[in-house]
């Protein structure tokens, strides 16, 4: 009777278990008991490490935040007539105004002024109560529109004022004509003392 012969299967054949993280076959190779995955384990380009995205990323933060102060620094000096000339956002000279004027802040600033006050702790005591850090940055812009001026009244400790400008004084008929609407408007209300006519 002739003999039956089995194949045997190589030991260096190799068989595939699904893995049941990656959803992605593991080769196990017989011969040598090591396991190989389907997937590529080495490090791709969304590495948080210095030199990947994020980091890059947070270099061009630091960039953009240096710019910005070198902007502002540069503002500060910039002659105020060019500033009100440049990169104006419209044609109509209501919207360019109130580029300047137009917060619930400013006007009341130069209503101040015209009031007859001129320190920053004067105007830190109008009913409305202006925060110290938003009255700082409003005269500030003032000042780079060219309506307002310092003035200094103390050497010793050195202590300034503020005073309008004839541009400013120019806004007399505006903040008068917004008082003569509000009186109107809204009963119970009063002009404030001093306030010019124009």
């Amino acid at each position: 009777m002739p003999r039956r012969t089995s194949t045997s299967t190589s030991s260096s054949s190799t068989r595939t278990t699904p893995s049941m993280h990656t959803g992605t076959g593991t080769a196990t190779s017989a011969s040598s008991g090591r396991a190989t995955s389907g997937s590529d384990s080495r490090p791709r380009g969304g590495s948080s490490s210095s030199g990947g995205p994020s980091g890059r990323a947070a270099d061009s933060a630091s960039g953009a935040d240096a710019q910005a102060h070198e902007r502002a620094d540069t503002d500060a000096d910039t002659p105020a007539s060019k500033l009100a000339t440049d990169a104006l956002r419209s044609p109509c000279p209501v919207a360019c105004s109130l580029d300047v004027v137009g917060d619930r802040w400013t006007l009341l600033v130069i209503r101040d002024l015209f009031a007859g006050k001129s320190r920053f702790g004067e105007f830190l005591e109008a009913p409305e109560h202006i925060p110290t850090n938003i009255l700082a940055e409003r005269l500030k812009r003032l000042q780079m529109a060219g309506l307002i001026e310092a003035v200094p009244y103390s050497e010793r400790p050195p202590r300034h004022g503020y005073a309008l400008t004839p541009r400013g004084r120019a806004l007399g008929p505006v903040v008068d004509a917004l008082a003569e609407w509000g009186l109107a408007q809204f009963p119970g209300t009063r002009r404030p003392s001093r306030l010019a006519r124009a």
